[in-house]
């Protein structure tokens, strides 16, 4: 039962990096970018909840090397979204506001989700 739920995890991630991945495409715009991928990813998140849920109760720590890689290419697929590093550059800030970025996008999904705002 549990490689069922974590095949199914690894191809939630593989699947919600694919999604942001494309909403990267379509100008170099930094505002309509980040628009763009917040779309995708609380598009996702709503019309895919159960599987967003069970992508994201199991520990970091605790999953399986291909659970963790799809995770952790979805976090680089997002980081991508602010553009190409560069040299000298604070990567503890660019961290933080990766995190930023996630947890926005999944708040705004969980408050959707809750009916408390409007998905538009």
């Amino acid at each position: 039962r549990q490689a069922l739920l974590d095949a199914l995890a690894e191809s939630g991630f593989r699947q919600l990096a694919a999604d942001v991945r494309e909403a990267l495409h379509g100008g170099s715009d930094v505002r309509a970018r980040f628009l763009r991928v917040a779309r995708a990813y609380v598009d996702f998140a709503i019309d895919d909840a159960a599987l967003m849920d069970l992508m994201f109760q199991a520990k970091a720590d605790g999953r399986p090397d291909a659970v963790a890689a799809a995770a952790d290419d979805l976090f680089t697929v997002l980081d991508s979204a602010m553009g190409p590093r560069r040299p000298g550059a604070d990567e503890k800030a660019r961290d933080v506001f990766k995190m930023l970025l996630a947890s926005t996008m999944q708040g705004i999904a969980a408050l959707v989700a809750a009916h408390r705002i409007d998905r538009s």
